[in-house]
């Protein structure tokens, strides 16, 4: 049974740590940073690591969103109010085995669509290039052209 807490109680909230540019440069990954800002949907940048917590206020956190006065935030005291559930350990094992199968999945997918797209280029560039072997001729030395 999953048993549902507010953020508040299960977790320290403060203010995270500072993310820069920088960092999301070195570290490029697959999951979103987000920010109290919510321009691109808060979204910052994407790095190589992620949180658990984080598919869930992705869709919970929007119904939390300040927007009294000018830019909408996600202040820390409404995250504190998100209801979070808490499944048993075993589910959650089996959540995370799910999550990082479908992880290796998309890493598996991207290198062979890379691949592909390397080979097609290649054999595209193959085809469109001509060299001294290749005898040109005006259009008109090849067939009749008819004026209407």
């Amino acid at each position: 049974m999953v048993e549902w807490r507010k953020l508040g109680e299960i977790a320290e909230l403060k203010r995270g740590k500072v993310i820069s540019k920088r960092y999301l440069r070195d570290n490029k990954g697959i999951y979103p940073v987000y920010s109290s800002q919510t321009v691109n949907n808060g979204e910052i940048g994407k790095i190589n690591t992620y949180e658990f917590l984080y598919y869930w206020l992705t869709i919970e956190a929007k119904k939390h969103v300040y927007s009294g006065m000018g830019n909408p935030k996600l202040m820390s005291n409404q995250m504190a109010k998100i209801p979070i559930p808490i499944p048993p350990l075993e589910i959650q094992k089996e959540i995370v085995k799910i999550l990082d199968t479908f992880t290796e999945l998309t890493t598996e997918l991207t290198t062979e669509l890379t691949t592909r797209k390397k080979q097609y280029e290649y054999y595209r560039d193959k085809l469109l290039t001509f060299g001294d072997e290749v005898e040109w001729k005006k259009l008109g030395e090849v067939m009749i052209i008819n004026h209407y």
